[in-house]
């Protein structure tokens, strides 16, 4: 998977940190790694993430803490989740 550059401006990481949201014209990819990754993402997201196994695709939609839908999303599974 090629590296993507994720770093932002000063003045950009300033209005994230204090809550302006960033929408993109284009789709977002983030890539969440460590130990408690799949346990995170697992809560997040409405699909199973552990039954598919490493290298699946995963398509369901991302929940808020309250369980309101937010958008829908595609997970890659990979092995540096596990």
């Amino acid at each position: 998977m090629p590296e993507l550059d994720l770093r932002l401006d000063r003045a950009r990481l300033d209005q994230v940190r204090h809550g302006a949201t960033i929408v993109a014209s284009s789709p977002a990819v983030l890539r969440i790694a460590g130990p408690g990754a799949l346990t995170c993402l697992q809560g997040l997201l409405t699909n199973d993430l552990e039954k598919p196994g490493d290298n699946s695709l995963v398509y369901g939609a991302l929940l808020t803490p309250k369980g309101m839908i937010v958008v829908d999303a595609w997970v890659l599974l990979i092995e540096i989740l596990r």
